[in-house]
């Protein structure tokens, strides 16, 4: 989910292309993964650092 939520932020989607994820299931997780990345996508770090961006995604998400 993490690597799909990557690629889908750094295309610029929204999450109207993912029905799944605005789900009540889908939104524990792909919601929380999607916008926790966007940043990270924006300013290059994914894809200079992914075992950074993932670690950050898992900070985030667990508050």
């Amino acid at each position: 989910i993490v690597n799909d939520a990557v690629a889908a932020a750094g295309r610029g989607e929204t999450l109207a292309n993912y029905p799944y994820w605005s789900s009540t299931e889908g939104a524990t997780n792909g919601l929380a993964y999607i916008f926790a990345i966007q940043p990270m996508v924006r300013k290059g770090y994914v894809k200079t650092d992914p075992k950074a961006a993932n670690h950050y995604v898992r900070a985030v998400c667990a508050f």
